[in-house]
């Protein structure tokens, strides 16, 4: 079974042993800023001589949470990948849009996994690509108090290219 199979089993268990009062809390929004690295490989390319690095990402989100447990997150991030051989640099830009279903553990200390629907642009020079498809994140968080949490996350953006953020978090009740 393949990293994404297990990931998307895994939320979906989860999600199934959510109690019958899912929507009995009220629900919060929150907003978050991040900021990371992009990890990006060549993946089955061998190119003698090229190297791939990855460089910051920076994005932010808006988070409903039905409860402790499930939300649903729409993220956009920015970030840049550099192809590099000798004397010639190219620096390629990746920008997303997600739409995530997200499943939290309880507690001041969490787990979270998400999975869902990304946009990407993929531009540099003068070429410009999009792609939708399946996106997918395992991370942790801890709650310094009802409103502010500080997230870590690992997400896969597409087969060569993921991230790692660091992310603030504030959230209000309705």
């Amino acid at each position: 079974m393949n990293a994404p199979s297990i990931l998307k089993t895994m939320l979906i268990c989860s999600v199934l042993c959510v109690n019958s009062t899912l929507f009995a809390d009220t629900p919060k929004v929150s907003i978050s800023a991040s900021a990371g690295k992009t990890l990006a490989s060549l993946g089955d390319l061998s190119i003698p001589n090229l190297s791939v690095s990855g460089k910051e990402v920076i994005g932010g989100a808006i988070e409903y949470a039905f409860n402790d447990h499930l939300a649903v997150e729409l993220q956009t991030a920015s970030g840049t990948v550099e192809f590099s051989m000798p004397g010639q640099t190219l620096d390629v830009d990746v920008d997303s849009t997600a739409l995530y279903l997200v499943q939290r553990s309880v507690g001041q200390t969490y787990i979270k996994v998400k999975i869902g629907i990304l946009k990407e642009t993929i531009s540099g020079g003068s070429t410009e690509e999009s792609a939708t498809g399946l996106s997918y994140g395992i991370g942790g968080g801890y709650s310094l108090n009802e409103q502010f949490s500080i997230e870590g996350e690992y997400i896969k953006v597409e087969e060569d290219i993921s991230w790692i953020l660091i992310s603030g978090k504030y959230s209000f009740g309705l």
